[in-house]
């Protein structure tokens, strides 16, 4: 379970994040605008999107992959799989834009613009 901690009021929890089965990745991701949060859940095949304004759960999409890493860049979410390879996914719509195979020969640590 993760939780979310508000700095306004003496660090206290503000919200549990349920994940069912936890990933051995760990990694969530904040949009640029700061209202939406990805969130590795699911046995770490699913990623799961909050709004942060209310706390409520947007939607998952569901990868069929071991997630490993998550970056955003606008309203499209980078995911970094277990297999090296990378996807773009649109978060308004939940569907893939782009997938890019074995873009490694070993494990992929993170992805920049």
């Amino acid at each position: 379970m993760s939780m979310l901690y508000s700095p306004l009021h003496s660090h206290q929890p503000i919200k549990h994040l349920p994940c069912e089965i936890p990933s051995k990745y760990r990694h969530s991701a904040f949009s640029e605008d700061s209202e939406t949060i990805a969130v590795i859940g699911d046995s770490g095949t699913h990623v799961n999107l909050w709004e942060l304004r209310g706390l409520q759960l947007l939607g998952k999409i569901f990868t069929g992959k071991i997630v490993r890493k998550l970056k955003f860049e606008g309203d499209r979410l980078w995911v970094i799989f277990e297999d090296t390879s990378i996807r773009r996914y649109n978060t308004l719509k939940m569907t893939i834009e782009v997938e890019m195979q074995a873009m490694h020969r070993t494990s992929l640590n993170g992805i920049a613009f």
